[in-house]
């Protein structure tokens, strides 16, 4: 009789280890899971008072009708919301 409920028991044990083993590599991916999907997004995240990193950069083109004649002395503007506007004048080339 003693032998069964030892087989009882190491069976229990046996079943409660394997849902604990279970668990364990649930959590384990689940974790895993949410740093791959969270992590990307927090290394993106700058203090407010950080400073933009500078940026420069060239706009070149040619100002033409609409024959494809260059046209002299046309003021176009760069503007960006939130910042201010760059105008510059094309030259007898339509630079």
């Amino acid at each position: 009789m003693n032998r069964g409920k030892k087989s009882s028991r190491t069976k229990v044990e046996a079943t409660n280890f394997l849902s604990a083993t279970r668990a364990a590599i649930w959590i384990e991916t689940y974790l895993t899971m949410l740093l791959l999907c969270v992590l990307p997004a927090i290394a993106q995240i700058q203090p407010a008072d950080a400073p933009a990193a500078s940026q420069t950069g060239q706009i070149r083109g040619t100002v033409v009708d609409k024959d494809g004649a260059l046209v002299a002395n046309v003021k176009v503007t760069l503007a960006q919301d939130g910042k201010p506007s760059i105008e510059a004048v094309s030259d007898g080339g339509g630079n």
